[in-house]
């Protein structure tokens, strides 16, 4: 199974303070991304695609001293872009099924296991970590009691009426079914406007796309958009080496 990896945003909501990508903050001492290669690398999966942007070079450095396999694709108009450009152009190269990773976020080895588990087959899953919390915004999703999404939306703030959907976290799966649909509705999306979400084609066409949600339950995992997140990273994983 291929995996793209999206790390062209220059993480604005982390402030001023911040000179470099997301992805090369230290967890534990190791970078974000050095980690999900490394994890990436132990279950033996090489066809790995990164979508750059902001100081590409300096992750191109960093990525390629450890896996000189990886294809890097540029996002050169990382700053009008939301990701939806970035999936774009990783699927334009090929298109192929795929896990779809956000740079920004951090895994434990259990939640890494579970991405994989062969039981998903050519499905497509959505990965959340829980229910909704209060303060929380950004992708929900809904599946019913055999798991098929039956609802996906991109809230802007905290709406009480979402607390029984889970929170969607940084990664995704397209399943063999499911990919040429997809790419072609997300192709004619990102022609008509940029700065959007990549889940906003699947939102659109939820009735024609099937796919099913995982929980990652007691798993650790973490996604840093801001300062404050980037503290709770550090703190959940301190005590762990990947």
């Amino acid at each position: 199974m291929r995996v793209i990896i999206l790390a062209a945003g220059a993480g604005n909501r982390m402030g001023t303070s911040n000179l470099m990508p997301k992805c090369l903050l230290k967890i534990n001492g190791t970078t974000i991304i050095e980690r999900l290669i490394n994890q990436l690398q132990s279950l033996h999966i090489n066809d790995i695609t990164l979508v750059v942007g902001y100081k590409k070079k300096m992750i191109i450095d960093v990525v390629s001293k450890i896996n000189k396999k990886i294809k890097f694709i540029c996002n050169h108009a990382y700053k009008e872009d939301t990701n939806i450009l970035s999936l774009t152009l990783a699927l334009k190269d090929r298109l192929s099924p795929y896990y779809l990773f956000e740079a920004d976020c951090v895994f434990d080895n259990n939640c890494i296991d579970l991405i994989f588990d062969p039981r998903f087959s050519n499905q497509s899953v959505w990965f959340s970590k829980g229910l909704l919390k209060s303060g929380q915004y950004g992708g929900v999703i809904k599946a019913d009691n055999f798991g098929k999404v039956k609802d996906l939306r991109v809230i802007n703030q905290y709406d009480q009426k979402y607390k029984c959907y889970n929170k969607l976290i940084g990664i995704m799966k397209v399943g063999e079914t499911e990919i040429d649909n997809y790419a072609y509705h997300l192709f004619n999306a990102y022609q008509k406007n940029i700065k959007q979400y990549y889940h906003l084609p699947w939102i659109n066409n939820l009735s024609e796309l099937n796919s099913y949600l995982c929980d990652f339950g007691d798993f650790k995992v973490a996604s840093v958009n801001s300062i404050s997140d980037y503290e709770s990273a550090k703190e959940l994983f301190k005590n762990e080496a990947c």
